[in-house]
């Protein structure tokens, strides 16, 4: 009991990078995706997704 039984990413959410803000940071998004398309020294889309853990049968989110 109180142990995690398992771990899993959320779904993908993508943003532009160059000329472009790109995602502000947020509690329980890990990086999991850099994109460079044009294959230049600049990535231009980032992919990110939520952490979750799965504790006593319930699925939650890293840091909230």
């Amino acid at each position: 009991s109180g142990y995690v039984q398992s771990i899993r990413f959320g779904a993908v959410e993508h943003g532009n990078l160059y000329r472009s803000p790109g995602f502000a940071d947020q509690l329980g998004y890990v990086i999991t995706g850099v994109e460079n398309g044009d294959s230049n020294d600049t990535p231009d889309r980032i992919q990110r997704r939520l952490l979750q853990l799965k504790v006593n049968g319930q699925w939650y989110t890293v840091g909230t």
